[in-house]
């Protein structure tokens, strides 16, 4: 059984190395106190792979489960993108809408704005991904935020924070004293997944579980019968909003 209970031995920070024929796959793994299975995903910062284990699940097992997902790993891992740099002519899905980037450098000043499918980025072309991050973590602040205190307001809550940052393990959290984190890349993500994360973290300021009245609650907040929908959504699309680099 891969998941019997071992003595954790210590992990390199490092992780391992996989060889797959010509190919040296390197894994990073991490332990978590909530984790009841092993989970292996795409390394969302660089080439490679995350497996997250449960406390005693032991490093050889942790190994042994890559080895038998060889086929996966080596497809995936071929397929494998950086996260690439914003800059001029670059397209990126804002919600449900294709977004082309278009630089003005011959206008020094004024914002940076929507017009008709474009995104205006004035000024000189080198602060070209510096605008557009800053811009598309405005906006999906601002989206989210009136969507999370809408919906706390339903079950008589209030939210003390909401905290946007570039989370690569999750899509939202929340907190027992009342804060709730959104990932930025829900900005890549259909309208109604956003819908769904909210609806799914301000349904954590009640039920800090995944229990049926947990779910109840949440299907309850969506603004729409999509919950399903959307976390059908993530599972497929997820990987895919990794690809955008999000960091200045």
């Amino acid at each position: 059984n891969l998941l019997k209970p071992a003595a954790p031995e210590p992990l390199p920070k490092s992780g391992f190395t996989l060889s797959f024929g010509d190919m040296d796959i390197p894994f990073l793994v991490k332990t978590s106190s909530r984790a009841k299975r092993l989970i292996l995903r795409l390394n969302s910062t660089k080439p490679g792979f995350v497996i997250t284990r449960p406390k005693r699940v032991s490093l050889k097992a942790v190994q042994q489960f890559a080895l038998e997902h060889k086929s996966w790993i080596i497809d995936q891992y071929k397929n494998q993108r950086p996260q690439n740099p914003f800059k001029d002519g670059s397209e990126f899905p804002l919600y449900d809408e294709k977004i082309t980037i278009k630089n003005t450098p011959d206008t020094l000043r004024g914002l940076v704005r929507l017009e008709e499918g474009n995104l205006i980025i004035p000024g000189d072309i080198s602060h070209v991904h510096r605008k557009t991050v800053n811009f598309l973590k405005a906006y999906i602040r601002k989206d989210i935020s009136e969507a999370a205190r809408v919906k706390a307001k339903v079950i008589g809550k209030t939210i003390k924070r909401i905290r946007i940052a570039d989370q690569k393990t999750r899509w939202g959290s929340c907190s027992s004293r009342g804060t709730l984190s959104f990932s930025c890349r829900l900005i890549f993500t259909p309208h109604y997944v956003v819908d769904y994360v909210v609806a799914h973290e301000v349904a954590h300021m009640i039920h800090m579980n995944h229990g049926a009245d947990f779910w109840s609650l949440c299907d309850e907040l969506c603004d729409g019968d999509h919950m399903d929908k959307a976390r059908r959504w993530l599972k497929k699309n997820g990987d895919k909003v990794m690809r955008y680099k999000m960091t200045i």
